[in-house]
């Protein structure tokens, strides 16, 4: 990894550096990882007690910049150096960016063995293949260029649990590689977008890669686009919680689908697998199944808790407890879309769409 960037004295500096090792032309590409948090979270960091990370770390409080220097364990003892930097986005109070150079791979070791270790404190950002060509639409417009994309791994997952994933290499404007997947009953998982002189990767799983152009473009075109979808997402599903201020009445979400996605009781077991069986540090007790799903689903990470409601072919009603945190939430939803199938999330005591999977 270039040095340059630890050089950094403060996050003006940083950000200049970053330009700086960009430019020397060794074909290095940055990848960067978004993460909701606050000030808070710097005293977490404590990497002792993270399993199979080792690491050093620097902590400079008064420009909110952390430099991170790591030594990764395998799962035979082997161990590979990695090193990136985590700071306070300039233009987002409670958003925080850890930037590498290393090895896409090792990127992601390091997000899923040490930073995801903080969750919920630190939540990391996810798209659904519907936010990301809003993602675009909205950089396209704003750089005044239709974006290509490039490299497009679309998923589709069948009733029986078997998934589907294809690879289209061939470079396509943007607008016609989601068409082809809407048609094909798919989602897009990650591609390439190309847009003027920016050569940007953009995932489901929030990471970003700046492989070609300066990141002040990469910053206002790409990360700022989702970081905001991020801070909307999260007014939407906070504060949803039985409180004693809304005299203990909360406020229910509905997920409503295009189709009708449950027909029978094998799409509503296989609903419950593929959404509720992935998600680690829970436990959920089914109260019906036949012929509605009435369920209970606690998320042990942070206490949250819900009731879940299927009584209709195309709709999930989702109804917070006395505790239901921003990232319980999306963490349903997300597997919903990411596991099951994208829809529309609507408040149900307004009955208005607060998210929808395309822009009007």
């Amino acid at each position: 990894m270039s040095n340059m960037i630890f050089e950094s004295t403060s996050i003006k500096s940083l950000l200049e550096n970053i330009e700086k090792d960009l430019g020397q032309g060794d074909n290095l590409s940055l990848k960067v990882c978004a993460f909701l948090s606050d000030l808070e979270t710097f005293d977490l960091f404590s990497t002792d007690k993270i399993r199979r990370v080792k690491s050093e770390a620097k902590i400079d409080k008064n420009e909110f910049m952390i430099k991170f220097d790591y030594t990764l364990i395998g799962n035979l003892g082997e161990t590979e150096k990695a090193s990136g930097i985590y700071f306070r986005h300039p233009n987002f109070d409670n958003v925080f960016l850890y930037v590498s150079f290393d090895p896409m791979f090792i990127f992601k070791r390091v997000i899923a063995n040490y930073f995801n270790r903080f969750r919920p404190k630190v939540s990391q950002v996810f798209l659904t293949s519907s936010q990301i060509k809003m993602l675009i639409a909205d950089a396209s417009n704003l750089l005044g260029t239709d974006a290509l994309v490039s490299r497009v791994v679309v998923k589709q997952e069948y009733p029986n649990g078997e998934v589907d994933v294809k690879y289209k290499q061939k470079k396509v404007k943007y607008k016609q590689a989601f068409i082809e997947a809407e048609n094909a009953s798919s989602t897009v998982s990650s591609l390439n977008v190309f847009i003027k002189n920016l050569d940007a990767y953009i995932s489901k799983d929030g990471y970003f890669v700046l492989n070609k152009g300066t990141f002040k473009e990469f910053n206002s075109a790409i990360l700022n686009g989702a970081i905001n979808l991020l801070e909307s997402s999260k007014s939407i599903y906070s504060n949803r919680e039985r409180r004693s201020e809304n005299s203990f009445r909360s406020a229910p979400l509905t997920i409503r689908f295009e189709e009708d996605v449950f027909n029978s009781i094998d799409d509503i077991t296989n609903f419950i697998n593929r959404v509720f069986d992935p998600i680690e540090k829970s436990f959920y007790s089914i109260s019906h199944l036949n012929p509605y799903l009435q369920m209970s689903f606690t998320d042990f990470e942070d206490g949250s808790s819900f009731e879940i409601w299927v009584t209709k072919k195309n709709e999930v009603f989702i109804v917070p407890q006395f505790r239901a945190t921003f990232y319980s939430i999306t963490k349903i939803i997300r597997n919903v879309f990411g596991n099951f199938v994208e829809g529309n999330v609507i408040d149900s005591e307004t009955n208005k769409i607060v998210e929808q999977n395309e822009r009007v």
